[in-house]
This record gives C-alpha cells, structure tokens and sequence, in this order.
C-alpha cells in the first residue's frame, strides 16, 4: 500500500517506488510501501509468464499514462484545451504518427471533482470526429461526422462514476452526457483542414479556435473546485521508462482513477496480473503520524509516497496529534464517498 505521511515539521515532497523487470527470469519485484508487509517492503516472486504478462496487459496503460499527462503538462495543466491549428510533419514528436491532413484539439480533463462540459461549433470539414480515451484501453469515439454529428453546435459532457456530487443526469442547456471510463481523459477533436481551399481552411481555423472547455460548476455560474490537490506519479521520457522505475506506483495510480468491468475480460485479467503485487483498484493509501515531539523517523519518510501538511491560522504554534488524526481522518473519508460508513 502506499503511505501518506503526516509529519509537522516536512513540507510537501514526491516521492516514487522502484521496479526492476528482468524478462526470462524468476524475479523479486520490490516497491516501498506496496503490499502489507510490516517492514513497508513487499515482495513477490513470480515466473517467467507472470512477467510477461504484466509487461504485455501494461503496456498500454503506461503508453496512455505517459502522453495523456505529457499532454497535459506540455498546454499547461488539465482542464485546458488547445486548438493546433499547424498542419504537421515528420518533426512532430509528441505523438508516434502524426497525420499532415489532420488537424488537432485536445482538451485534457480532471473529472474527479466535477463534470467537464466541451462546447463545439458546426465544423466545415467533411471528416471531424471526438477520440476519448483515459489511461485505459478502450478508445471511444462519440461523436463523428460519419455518424451525423458537427453540423450544428453542441456541448457535451463528461463525467465517470467517481465524479463528485454527479450521477449522470441531464442537465438543461447540455446535449450530450457522456461516462469516461477514466478520471483523467484526453478528449481530441480530430479535423481534416481541406488545405487546398484556402477560405474553407481559414473557416475551419476560426471553429477550431472557438472550441471551449467549462466545469459544471462554472456552467451553472459558481467558482470552478480547485483540482491541485493531487501528486501525480513520474511520467517517463519513454514508456520504457516507467517499467524500469515506478510500474507499481504508476498502474496503482491507474488503478485508482480507472473504471473496470467485471464482464471485461482484458480488465480482470489485468487486475488478476496485478493481485499478488497488492495493487489493486481503489486500494493502497494507508496514513502515518508522527509524534508530536519528534516526527516520523527519516527512513520512513523516505519510503513514503508523499507527504501531507495541515495549514495552521498564523501565530499557531501546533497542532494537536488527535485534532490532526480527527481532521486528516475525515477529509480521507470525505474524499472517497464516506465508502463503508452509510
């Protein structure tokens, strides 16, 4: 499991677990933190099939991980969207194959907290459609122009079974609702650009740009939820990366914002994969505190995922353990449902 630590005298840090895959071996995979060892190390031996079976079930998991969060880091943040409007070639980088005929809008989003709602004009393009896809490996296509869509303006909206205080019901003014099957998704509007008609190009430039993202909160006209609260694992400069750094901490963070289906095959098969390594969905958060006097020991901070800090009014000079337990208790619940307590 990974720990989070309360310790009055740190400020925030990110920390990681170590992963080494050894195709053609029986291996000892190790991550501080994962499991329920005692000690805060966990170990399990497996087979040579058993890894590769993680490696070949994770590989797009981590491949998704990797560039939806790139992505996100590269426009700023999620909750953004931005229009390219620049036909590509052979220099582009961020994505294996680009396309020199199609035209890109990628909006990255942050469903925990609140549904996110995509405006889109009609499109002058005989070819627009909407890819969504979260850290999984389902790839959705809701709308497209082959099934009748862009030929007038809609806004639709997305949601996934753990967005707070949202089950998916309608909402006036919104004409589509849609369940990812991920927290973090990246929704892109592919476009073909008709270059060669210089006006209709110029047209389709101009809708591009008037695509526009909004929380449900700020549809309604209230203050969008703040959505920082949350440490994401390392992404890697190449999806090998991961594999040889932070797999378990990177797939229990999928794990975590990703829906899976008990009539899905692929999806417990993966979860099977993952079982004797103790990742599993929704699991793998344990709290530490530190006494008052003197905190937690170095080693265990260090093994711990991250850390949390209470904010105090000034002029404090602490705060009770008790009161931190209570206080840091209650937000946990909170933030997943009150889960085990109605």
């Amino acid at each position: 499991m990974r720990a989070h630590l309360f310790d009055p005298f740190v400020s925030a840090k990110h920390g990681g677990h170590g992963l080494g895959l050894a195709l053609g071996l029986a291996i000892v995979l190790g991550a501080p933190g994962c499991g329920s060892d005692p000690g805060g190390q966990a170990a399990a031996t497996l087979t040579d099939e058993q890894v590769e079976n993680i490696v070949r079930r994770s590989y797009q998991y981590v491949a998704m991980y990797n560039v939806n969060n790139k992505f996100a880091m590269k426009q700023g943040g999620w909750n953004t969207v931005e229009a390219d409007t620049q036909l590509k070639d052979h220099t582009m980088r961020d994505i294996a194959r680009p396309n020199n005929d199609t035209l890109y809008i990628s909006a990255l989003l942050d469903l925990r907290k609140d549904p996110v709602i995509l405006e889109m004009p009609a499109f002058d393009s005989d070819y627009v459609s909407l890819m969504v896809t979260g850290y999984d490996h389902h790839v959705n296509i809701p709308m497209a122009t082959r099934l009748g869509d862009f030929g007038k303006p809609e806004k639709i909206l997305f949601y996934t079974e753990r967005t707070e205080g949202y089950d998916g019901e309608p909402v006036e003014g919104v004409d589509r609702v849609f369940e990812a099957s991920g927290d973090f998704i990246s929704a892109v509007l592919r476009i073909m650009p008709h270059a060669n008609d210089e006006e209709r190009f110029k047209r389709i430039v101009e809708q591009m740009e008037q695509v526009r993202i909004e929380t449900l909160s700020e549809f309604r006209g209230e203050p969008a939820k703040p959505i920082d609260d949350i440490e994401f694992p390392a992404v890697g400069q190449r999806d090998a990366d991961i594999f040889g750094d932070n797999l378990l901490e990177v797939m229990q963070f999928v794990f975590n914002h990703t829906t899976f289906h008990a009539d899905n095959g692929l999806d417990q098969a993966l979860l099977a994969a993952y079982e004797p390594l103790g990742v599993v969905p929704g699991e793998g958060d344990g709290l530490l505190f530190g006494p008052e006097s003197r905190g937690l020991p170095p080693d265990v901070i260090e093994a711990a995922y991250g850390r949390i800090r209470l904010p105090m009014r000034a002029g404090s000079r602490s705060l009770n353990l008790s009161n931190t337990v209570a206080i840091v208790a209650y937000e946990a619940l909170r933030q997943n449902g009150f889960d085990g307590m109605k």
